[in-house]
Formats: C-alpha cells, sequence, structure tokens
C-alpha cells in the first residue's frame, strides 16, 4: 500500500476510536473517562459496561455490516449505484414491517 492510503487507514481509526469513546460518555448522565477508568464510581461503571458500551459496539457492527453488504451488492451488480430497490430488498423489507405491525397487533 502506498503512504498515503496507510495515513488514511491510521487516521480514520483513530477518528473512529475517538468517537467511540466520546459516544460512551455522552447521555443523559455524563460519564467523564477518569472517573470510569478510577473505578471510584461502581455504579457509574456498570451503567457504561451494560448500557452504553454494548450500544456503541452494535451501533459499530451494524453500521459495518450494511456498508458490507453495499459493497457486496455493488461488487456482484458490477454497478456502483447499486441500491436494495434494485432486488427488490426494499419493498421486502417494507412488507415484513408492515406484517409485523398489523401481526403484532391482533396478539394479545
Amino acid at each position: 500500500m502506498s503512504r498515503r492510503i496507510t495515513l488514511s487507514l491510521w487516521l480514520l481509526a483513530g477518528s473512529l476510536t475517538v468517537m467511540t469513546i466520546m459516544a460512551t460518555g455522552f447521555g443523559a448522565l455524563r460519564l467523564p473517562v477518569n472517573v470510569l477508568w478510577s473505578g471510584s464510581d461502581e455504579t457509574l461503571r456498570q451503567i457504561w459496561l451494560t448500557i452504553r458500551l454494548p450500544r456503541v459496539l452494535l451501533a459499530l457492527v451494524i453500521g459495518g455490516s450494511l456498508a458490507l453488504a453495499g459493497c457486496v451488492m455493488q461488487g456482484l451488480f458490477r454497478n456502483p449505484l447499486a441500491d436494495p430497490g434494485l432486488l427488490g430488498i426494499s419493498s421486502g423489507a417494507a412488507l415484513a414491517v408492515a406484517l409485523w405491525v398489523v401481526l403484532a397487533l391482533s396478539l394479545p
């Protein structure tokens, strides 16, 4: 790889790390990083470990999965403008949501 691509990848990875740490700290209750690492407040640490960190990590995984699915679709059709509407994926998802709403409302 060229030096420019390597530098770009390192900058992207660093910014992703910084944004992940920032995303776990913001919310209704502010969680400063120094309090989390010092271990002085176990309640704040548990909020961070059980609520905020899993949400942020799941968001990263889902975002990466959607990006990978888009790349696969564009590579499969050899079309840089390929989108989910090409195969009817959007229509199928809308049908699934509509069925779920109708069936979920009819359940006791």
